[in-house]
């Protein structure tokens, strides 16, 4: 039956009624602390051009307690928090209507400095994540270190969608491959380039979009669920590069570093096996190794992909100076032919789109 809330504790006292487990916290709106930075410059970045989502308005009261009956509040879309990546958080760009990512940093930092250098190359293999624009922050200057958000265009992750036919996986190779090599050229080793920093332009698979922080979803309401296209009836697909927070530049000739632990999201790069003193490594060569085991963990998944498992286990050899070059693994894609990239691929037991939004899930923590 209808009824008309008259407010938070009278919402309160009704959903307490019915789940007495609740949490409180989240259903009266209690934001985290970690998100408070982001209704900070809710206003400064709406100046810009951009919209936070409703959760982040300074004037925000949660649509489940203005809303005209008791209902449950986890099915609103604004009560869906920031975990665990704070520090990064969706936005609508106002004057178009495209969707970014903000991420927060130092304007200054290693980080910023490559990835923007990167960005500005016009290359067609270069497919590091674009930086639409740097805002520097109120308060900041052009030159001052501190605090600054990239913007860079919303992206999904390259294996969040099922892989239908062999030419849907070598495309994504490919691109992968070529942008390792485009960095490598420039002189900049990623050192990350795992699994969950390899995605994918998902305007055309995904027409109808999907929610930043449930990406299941178009509304992050559990129970929607999005609808997709095959990459091979939209191709061609754009396939890129994110998180240059581990990245380093180095001059003509210089292929040594010194590190003493692992870094990455891969524990199993063999450089790394005896983290207990410095040690000199080759970053170029823990890049193709980290790509490759990304890469393999995918193809493991299907059938129909093991003409790939020939590529991607040289780039996986435990000594360094074995794994191929890049131009070498391009020049292997080049031997698929028109007829082995339109045959289909089926995963093994459950769908891809299934397992690896599950894995998205525990890697973002979220709920």
């Amino acid at each position: 039956m209808s009824q008309k809330w008259e407010g938070a504790e009278h919402a309160l006292r009704l959903a307490l009624a019915r789940r007495p487990n609740l949490n409180v916290d989240g259903f009266l709106g209690k934001r985290r602390e970690e998100e408070k930075f982001w209704v900070e410059h809710y206003d400064f970045l709406l100046s810009n051009g951009y919209q936070l989502r409703p959760r982040y308005n300074p004037e925000w009261v949660p649509s489940w307690i203005r809303a005209a009956q008791p209902t449950e509040y986890l099915d609103y879309e604004d009560s869906i928090p920031l975990l665990m990546y704070t520090h990064l958080n969706d936005a609508l760009h106002v004057q178009d209507g495209s969707k970014v990512v903000f991420k927060h940093v130092k304007r200054l930092s290693k980080e910023t400095v490559i990835v923007t250098s990167l960005s500005d190359i016009a290359d067609p293999r270069n497919h590091c994540v674009p930086v639409l624009a740097v805002l520097s922050l109120p308060g900041a200057t052009e030159l001052d270190p501190r605090d600054a958000l990239l913007v860079m265009p919303r992206l999904i992750h390259f294996a969040m969608l099922p892989f239908c036919f062999v030419g849907e996986f070598a495309e994504a190779m490919r691109q992968f491959v070529e942008g390792l090599q485009f960095m490598h050229e420039c002189g900049v080793a990623h050192r990350d380039a795992c699994h969950f920093n390899l995605m994918m332009d998902g305007s055309k698979v995904v027409p109808n979009g999907c929610h930043f922080v449930r990406p299941i979803s178009p509304t992050g309401i559990v129970r929607d669920t999005i609808e997709w296209h095959t990459r091979w009836s939209v191709k061609p697909n754009k396939y890129y590069f994110i998180d240059f927070d581990l990245a380093a530049s180095y001059a003509r000739g210089v292929e040594i570093e010194t590190q003493v632990g692992r870094i990455g999201q891969d524990r199993s790069v063999p450089e790394f096996a005896f983290p207990l003193s410095p040690f000199p490594y080759n970053p170029f060569k823990v890049d193709i190794y980290q790509l490759g085991n990304a890469l393999l963990t995918v193809v493991e998944r299907y059938d129909g992909l093991e003409p790939f498992l020939a590529l991607l286990k040289p780039m996986t050899s435990q000594y360094p100076e074995d794994r191929p070059a890049l131009s070498e693994v391009l020049s292997q894609l080049d031997d698929f032919t028109p007829e082995m990239l339109e045959c289909r691929v089926k995963s093994h037991s459950r769908t891809s789109l299934d397992e690896t939004c599950f894995e998205l899930s525990e890697h973002s923590l979220i709920p």
